[in-house]
């Protein structure tokens, strides 16, 4: 018994067709290629996620700053380059320096420990912070990090996001509806709790929707604490 026969006469081997199988979609070949090998083969790592980063005014690394830049709330994609510890790291100074595709990050001790698994691997992040200069050299001193697959999810998922007014005047409507205007989504603005005046600019905020990431999330925080700002994905009430 032959475990490999032969071709039977006028067959070849090069009659044999290859299975159909459909490609994997690019985001997850990226995904898979950077796990097993630790950095992309079929094309930018960053390319699916391209609109997300457009609609959640997210930069690409490396991104030039300046002491003109000092201050602003900054929020950056790219991959960590290299992890280095802080010299004499203290509570008030940071614990570790990332190079983020050539855009210098500083990260404080509590924020390594929460996403050193994020900062270790190999996925495409974001990274929000404050720029700081010091000694000639700004950098931007991070705040928030998540991969950008995480952040995807969390825009997708997103059902409604309610904002609490109690309280609250035409001046703060007036302000949430600027910042729903620069995160144009899918996701619909719900407002409750609201008894001032001003129901023209309140319907413009209630006609608002966003899509629901960290810059806009830590935009409403700016103005809202965060109790009154909700989130409500598929199947919450």
């Amino acid at each position: 018994m032959e475990m490999f026969p032969s071709p039977a006469p006028g067959e070849s081997d090069d009659d044999a067709e290859p299975p159909d199988v459909p490609d994997l979609p690019l985001n997850l070949r990226l995904q898979y290629e950077l796990q097993a090998a630790g950095h992309a083969i079929s094309g930018d790592p960053l390319a699916p996620f391209r609109e997300l980063m457009e609609r959640c005014r997210i930069d690409r690394a490396p991104v030039p700053l300046s002491p003109r830049n000092e201050g602003r709330d900054l929020y950056v994609a790219g991959m960590v380059n290299q992890i280095e510890p802080a010299a004499l790291p203290s509570p008030e100074e940071p614990s570790v320096w990332l190079d983020f595709d050539g855009t210098l990050v500083a990260v404080s001790a509590s924020l390594f420990e929460a996403h050193r698994q994020e900062l270790r691997g190999n996925e495409p992040l974001m990274i929000g912070g404050i720029v700081a200069c010091r000694d000639n050299i700004c950098f931007l001193n991070a705040h928030t990090i998540a991969t950008l697959m995480k952040t995807h999810q969390q825009a997708s998922q997103a059902r409604q996001i309610v904002l609490d007014l109690e309280n609250q005047n035409k001046y703060t409507v007036r302000t949430l509806r600027q910042i729903c205007g620069q995160f144009p989504g899918p996701t619909p603005v719900v407002v409750v709790h609201y008894e001032s005046s001003g129901r023209f600019s309140l319907h413009k905020l209630e006609s608002s929707r966003v899509t629901v990431c960290p810059p806009l999330m830590n935009n409403f925080r700016k103005v809202l604490t965060g109790e009154r700002v909700r989130v409500l994905g598929y199947g919450e009430e």
